[in-house]
């Protein structure tokens, strides 16, 4: 018999009442188990480079469950403003000049992701190599040609890439050509085994939490009117995008340039000093020319005023021994030349460079 407040109720609705508040708690315990496995499983598989790499596979399809795409460009994604079409790019495919050929010359590109869809057909040199920096890669040098590797970094990536000399390890010679040049060496076996314990860390966990549990084509909409909203009512952007001065351009919040934020003496010196072991290095190992390739981030070009100069501080500095390819002086007034929603070049930038590098190749066959 079930009592509340003074009354009584026949025994069949106490049954239902027992009976629907244990469904109500079992619905609640299996929803919170399941959001519990739900979230272990999304952190683990953020965790795990395997992982990640088998998913983004999987959610490369165009359907509602696949990855949100950057269409018209990282930024215009990234702020999800891709109904404002003044910052998209126009979608035609580059055409590159093809260049005279140096035949005699072997190009080695150390490069990122300004770099690294660029054809083999639009670089001067006879032979073209590209090794992806922050994956590192081997070379094997034809010591009967003039081997040239040009290291092309974003200057926003310089001062942390640049505070070592890793590219030392991140590039080195044919693991044949090591076996030959250096004495063998006896294995340390270590008591815990083979644990590759680089599974168990990933420093892109957050971008990748981001990406497993809100990326998805199907809620793309609800974050597209919201960015309208904060755009046309605000006249701001959104997330980790702020406009430019002028309105016209997408910034990174992380790519924006101070004046005050400028490489002190000390700071500046270890990058110099780190580039002049690295290019004497390379030249130790055989080749002919190293050259130092930096691109001037967006806001660079397009808000000159407020520069800290970090380019011209490491090109002209008086101890720098590395040769230039100088893309800062070719496009400082030339903003036409970057993308308005994108954090690269566009195709004019792209290509004044690569005639720019192609000179260089021609010069040193």
């Amino acid at each position: 018999m079930l009592f509340i407040e003074g009354t009584e109720y026949p025994p069949i609705f106490s049954h239902i009442c027992v009976h629907n508040l244990a469904a109500g708690i079992m619905v609640k315990t299996i929803i919170s188990i399941s959001l519990i496995i739900l979230g272990i499983a999304a952190l683990g598989g953020s965790t795990s480079r395997t992982a990640m790499d088998a998913l983004a596979q999987a959610r490369a399809a165009d359907a509602w469950w696949g990855r949100y795409r950057a269409k018209h460009g990282n930024l215009v994604a990234m702020a999800y403003l891709d109904y404002v079409h003044k910052f998209h790019e126009p979608q035609q495919p580059h055409r590159y000049r093809k260049p005279a050929t140096a035949p005699n010359t072997v190009l080695y590109l150390a490069g990122d992701s300004y770099t690294w869809s660029l054809p083999d057909t639009c670089f001067a040199a006879g032979e073209y190599h590209f090794i992806n920096r922050y994956a590192g890669g081997t070379y094997k040098l034809d010591s009967t040609k003039t081997n040239i590797l040009v290291i092309e970094i974003t200057e926003i990536a310089v001062r942390g890439y640049f505070s070592s000399d890793r590219l030392i390890n991140d590039l080195r010679k044919n693991d044949q050509e090591l076996a030959a040049e250096q004495p063998a060496t006896h294995p340390h076996h270590a008591a815990i085994g083979n644990i590759d314990f680089s599974e168990l860390f990933n420093n892109r966990i957050n971008q990748n939490l981001a990406f497993n549990l809100f990326n998805y084509q199907c809620v793309a909409p609800m974050y597209q009117s919201k960015a309208l909203l904060n755009y046309y009512l605000f006249h701001r952007a959104s997330g980790d995008v702020v406009l430019s001065h002028d309105g016209n351009y997408l910034f990174e919040k992380s790519n924006l340039i101070s004046p005050s934020d400028t490489m002190q003496p000390q700071e500046l010196d270890i990058v110099i000093g780190n580039l002049n072991k690295i290019y004497r290095h390379f030249r130790s190992t055989g080749f002919n020319e190293v050259y130092l390739a930096l691109i001037p981030a967006t806001p660079a070009i397009v808000q000159p005023h407020d520069y800290n100069n970090l380019i011209p501080a490491v090109q002209y500095h008086p101890r720098l021994e590395m040769n230039i390819i100088d893309a800062h002086r070719l496009l400082r007034s030339s903003p036409q030349y970057f993308c308005h929603g994108d954090t690269h070049w566009n195709n004019e930038g792209e290509q004044k460079w690569l005639d720019l590098l192609n000179e260089m190749l021609h010069r040193n066959q």
